[in-house]
């Protein structure tokens, strides 16, 4: 099972091509900003809101499901959560290591580019993605800093 920050964007998250939209606008309506306040959102929430159908719910679910999360966790389930399996990569300090940092950055940077050719350039995702590996790539390559458009 895949671990992921749920301190990152609910944005961050894609639903697939049939329900990515409408489960972003849902979250947005709602005020979910992060992966961690949409864990923590009931069922019957998110079931309540206008456009959340039983599909759009089920996707949800799955997504979650990937990464070990579901919905209405608790605060105390959501901080064991979050809590780091391994000190290994963190310094002494409880900090991560700039490393993993800037791996998390560039990782975070490939998604927004990926994203933004599926949805510009109306490109199949697979193919979105190979094109944002690619360009990641020959940017890590030129020991660019990666910057964030946040």
């Amino acid at each position: 099972m895949k671990k992921i920050d749920i301190h990152q964007r609910v944005t961050t998250l894609y639903f697939g091509s049939m329900q990515n939209t409408r489960i972003q606008r849902v979250c947005a309506a709602m005020q979910i900003g992060t992966i961690r306040d949409l864990c923590m959102c009931t069922e019957h929430d998110l079931a309540n809101m206008r456009n959340m159908g039983r599909a759009s719910l089920k996707k949800t679910k799955d997504v979650l499901g990937e990464y070990g999360l579901r919905l209405g966790m608790t605060k105390e389930e959501v901080k064991e959560y979050a809590r780091p399996d391994s000190r290994a990569d963190e310094k002494p300090e409880g900090r991560p290591a700039p490393q993993t940092t800037a791996t998390a950055d560039w990782e975070q940077r490939r998604y927004e580019v990926a994203k933004e050719l599926l949805l510009s350039q109306t490109m199949p995702p697979v193919e979105a993605v190979k094109k944002a590996d690619e360009f990641i790539e020959a940017l890590r390559k030129t020991d660019a800093p990666c910057l964030s458009q946040d």
